[in-house]
């Protein structure tokens, strides 16, 4: 009885070991492993990007770079090993200062083709398509996590860095946000308009140093805020981004910045013409400051008043106190260095200046028989005197005579005569009580108003 003996080849198993799982091909077959006979000329073919669609081929594990490969079965089963690389792994892979900042990795990478991180030691390395590999680290790192890592601002655009004083730290991120850090504020965060207005000045660099807060909300909760080492950046949509600095700074603060009567500033804190003072402009009024007066603010018709006049470079020079009201609370003042602008609503705003000032003060000002000024301090016509009108009367003032206020009939007496270019010339008196009435001495004659007869007379002297 005889058999029949079926000889079959000697096969082997061929496989595919990767660090990401792919749709290798092995032969004409789509599989990672399989038996082969012995001595069959094969080829191997990686796919260019693993089954993620992100990670891509890097190298056989006997370090061939072609992603196709031709190899013979020999007596044995054979394992071809195959690297694969994300973003991620391939700087940490290439880049030795980047590999030596963030150390071993301690975890797997995880995200989609969107946004990819992986936590090392050291770090925490974040990827997107738009932005490429960046790494976050230390405080800023904390930071940044805290407020919700790339769901907050997006993947970092840079990787932390040594901001230009080598003083601090900086990452900047995809949606338009910065993370500074220094000894002085810690880590602080700034977007929008106010990091742009940042950015311009210089960073860090500027005269406004790091961020002391984050950007937060303004008093009123209408705009926004960021405190800076120099001064501070406020924001609101009517305004933009606006610094405010030094002594204006301090007074805005003290007035309760965006909540007080000024709102917004429209302007940044700048220096005067003479860069003897600084000035800023917010919604409803100003704020000046000299070395020699301080900060103080002004607003409405007297500002305007001001503003006609030339501001800090006007006779009147900077304020020297904040607008008040006036002593009987019908009216307002502000006083400067060269004079004092008085405003009522029957009046306006009127300004007055050197003896005429310092008499109206004397007297009580806008409390006494005079009330409120309805011009302001003027040159006569001979330019040898002043004189301003109330309503209640007048202060004509020269060298010779000084300032005396002239009211009632008697005043109109003298105007009627040509005031200070008639024959009597300026007075040399305040209105005084005689027997049958009231007097006034002029430079060459006197006037007498009497009460029983209601008329006034001039005599020669």
């Amino acid at each position: 009885m005889s058999e029949e003996l079926v000889v079959l080849p000697r096969q082997h198993h061929v496989g595919i070991s990767s660090n990401w799982p792919a749709a290798f091909t092995i032969g004409d077959e789509q599989v990672s492993s399989g038996l082969f006979t012995e001595g069959l000329v094969l080829t191997a073919v990686a796919p260019e990007h693993g089954h993620d669609g992100l990670s891509a081929f890097h190298a056989w594990g006997d370090g061939l770079t072609t992603r196709s490969r031709q190899l013979t079965v020999g007596s044995g089963d054979v394992t071809l090993d195959v690297e694969y690389r994300t973003p991620i792994d391939a700087r940490h892979a290439t880049d030795a200062a980047y590999r030596s900042r963030l150390g071993s990795p301690v975890g797997v990478e995880q995200g989609d083709l969107g946004l990819r991180s992986r936590v090392y030691a050291g770090a925490v390395a974040h990827w997107s398509p738009g932005t490429g590999v960046h790494f976050v680290a230390g405080a800023i790192g904390r930071r940044y996590a805290g407020l919700g890592g790339p769901a907050w601002c997006g993947p970092p655009t840079t990787d932390e860095a040594r901001t230009a004083g080598l003083d601090g730290y900086v990452n900047h991120f995809s949606k338009g946000c910065s993370v500074f850090w220094s000894s002085a504020g810690g880590a602080r965060w700034v977007n929008g308009h106010i990091r742009t207005l940042w950015a311009n000045l210089g960073w860090e660099r500027s005269f406004l140093g790091y961020p002391l807060t984050d950007v937060v909300k303004t008093v009123s909760g209408t705009g926004w805020m960021t405190r800076f080492q120099g001064g501070t950046v406020f924001w609101s949509s009517a305004t933009g981004a606006r610094y405010v600095r030094g002594a204006t700074l301090t007074k805005y603060v003290a007035m309760q910045t965006d909540s007080s009567l000024l709102r917004y500033p429209t302007t940044h804190t700048t220096p005067t013409a003479a860069k003897d003072g600084t000035w800023q402009h917010f919604q409803n009024g100003s704020i000046f400051w000299s070395g020699s007066t301080g900060a103080h603010w002004v607003n409405g018709h007297i500002r305007t008043r001001w503003a006609e006049l030339g501001w800090e470079r006007s006779l009147l020079r900077y304020p020297v106190a904040d607008l008040s009201r006036t002593p009987s609370g019908n009216g307002y003042l502000t006083r400067f260095q060269g004079g004092t602008i008085y405003w009522s609503s029957g009046t306006g705003a009127r300004y007055l200046t050197g003896a005429t000032l310092t008499k109206y003060t004397a007297m009580g000002a806008e409390a006494t028989v005079l009330r409120y000024p309805t011009t302001d301090t003027t040159r006569t016509v001979n330019g040898d005197g002043t004189y301003q009108h109330f309503q209640g009367g007048s202060i004509f003032w020269s060298g010779p005579t000084g300032a005396h206020p002239v009211t009632g009939a008697i005043r109109s007496r003298w105007a009627s005569l040509g005031w200070e270019r008639s024959w009597l010339g300026y007075p040399t008196s305040d209105p005084f009580t005689v027997t049958v009435g009231r007097r006034q001495n002029f430079q060459h004659g006197y006037l007498v108003w009497n009460r029983s007869t209601g008329t006034v007379s001039a005599y020669r002297t």
